[in-house]
């Protein structure tokens, strides 16, 4: 990963969905990881509503989502993930399938005998760290773990600031 990639990663894993940690065992080595489990911050009530059959998201096959506490990310190229934490740089490849389901994006696969699924859900989320807002809410589960955050198209402007939203 080249230094602007790098930065832009470890810039995205800051901005993006705030999540709150409790321990719970991994099953698939006994270790004790983070379940993150608490929602996005809420977002305007008059944002679009969540989640059409429709939903333009679905032709969509280039992500960044991403959360803190912990911090994660994954961009998403195709069938092609790249889990990245800060103890995990420049990040982990992952080979998924992609599948549509209600107006969402699902990607799933298995990695060294650890399940994982990243859904990307048509719902608006706010990033509760920096307040910014972004088009999609996300969900990773790695494991045993599950993060929450925000997400967005690849090439789509970070997130609109808080106060830009008139």
């Amino acid at each position: 990963m080249t230094a602007p990639r790098l930065f832009a990663a470890l810039a995205l894993v800051g901005l993006l969905a705030a999540c709150t940690a409790e321990e719970t065992a991994d099953p698939q080595d006994g270790a004790t990881a983070p379940d993150t489990t608490a929602s996005p911050a809420p977002v305007d009530a008059s944002a679009p509503p969540a989640t059409t059959a429709n939903s333009p998201m679905v032709d969509v096959t280039a992500f960044i989502a991403g959360g803190n506490e912990p911090f994660w990310s994954v961009e998403v190229d195709g069938d092609a993930l790249i889990y990245s934490t800060p103890e995990q740089m420049p990040g982990l490849v992952l080979q998924a399938t992609r599948e549509a389901r209600d107006g969402n994006v699902v990607y799933r696969g298995e990695h060294d005998g650890r399940e994982f699924e990243l859904e990307l859900r048509d719902q608006p989320c706010q990033d509760s760290m920096s307040g910014w807002r972004h088009d999609f809410t996300a969900r990773f589960d790695w494991g045993a773990t599950t993060m929450t955050g925000c997400a967005r198209r690849t090439g789509d402007p970070v997130g609109e600031a808080p106060d830009a939203a008139g």
